[in-house]
């Protein structure tokens, strides 16, 4: 650790593919677990566990029971997740797959679209550390949000109370919002030292912080501005489908 930040991790590991009885006895467990389930999230390490078998066999299974896929990708061959309705690769895993760098706006939105052609799925979000993220959705613009990386000021329990506040989706928000949150999140995140959960009290402190910042500290604050979203970013696309991200 240096300060807050952490510089390198030695782990010992294999990535050797499941042997064939385990990786059955997995999928088994993945379709008794899919009762009752509306999202499927699948974090791919290259460590070996979602090898081709059990890679396709969750997506395949995962569509028979109607959930929505969302997929943190690795390989380099981004059409292995064909089948995941979102994408959530980081400017290196993009750039590998599709040969397409995305330190800039433009180019991540275009490395998105040619993600988006490669897994059929309905949405990208590029990840791309200091420069922020970029949403990428069929039939829409791109939506970009920099970075954030500010220590919010903690909230005590009863000031919650009082503030006015907006309610978060308690299941589901549309794709922006669900970004705008992760963004913020993400800022308050690694403003604390080590690995560190940000919890729904610190979010909200954040979220209605920004609501006074915008309104220039009037209180109650006359209207409802979206945190986060810079100014005209679009919120929907008529032309979209009907998505939500589980937040």
């Amino acid at each position: 650790m240096a300060g807050s930040h952490q510089l390198l991790r030695l782990d010992e590991e294999t990535t050797e593919q499941l042997a064939e009885p385990v990786a059955a006895a997995l999928l088994q467990r993945f379709e008794q677990a899919l009762d009752g389930a509306d999202v499927v999230v699948l974090s791919d390490y290259a460590k070996g566990v979602l090898g081709d078998a059990v890679l396709a066999g969750v997506l395949a299974r995962a569509k028979a029971a109607g959930c929505l896929v969302v997929a943190d990708p690795k390989r380099a061959d981004f059409a292995a997740y064909r089948g995941a309705a979102i994408l959530t690769p980081n400017e290196h895993e993009v750039r590998l797959a599709t040969r397409i760098g995305a330190e800039h706006d433009a180019e991540a939105d275009r490395a998105g679209r040619a993600a988006l052609d490669a897994t059929g799925g309905e949405a990208v979000l590029v990840t791309r550390s200091a420069n922020g993220l970029t949403l990428v959705r069929r039939g829409c613009p791109a939506l970009h949000l920099p970075a954030r990386a500010a220590k919010w000021p903690m909230f005590p329990a009863p000031a919650i109370l009082w503030l006015r506040p907006w309610r978060l989706p308690r299941r589901r928000a549309s794709l922006p919002d669900a970004a705008m949150l992760a963004n913020l999140t993400a800022g308050i995140s690694v403003g604390k030292q080590g690995t560190a959960t940000v919890s729904a009290q610190e979010l909200l402190g954040a979220l209605h912080l920004e609501d006074l910042v915008a309104t220039d500290g009037r209180w109650p604050p006359r209207t409802r501005p979206r945190p986060g979203l810079p100014r005209g970013a679009p919120r929907a696309c008529a032309s979209a489908s009907p998505m939500a991200a589980s937040t």
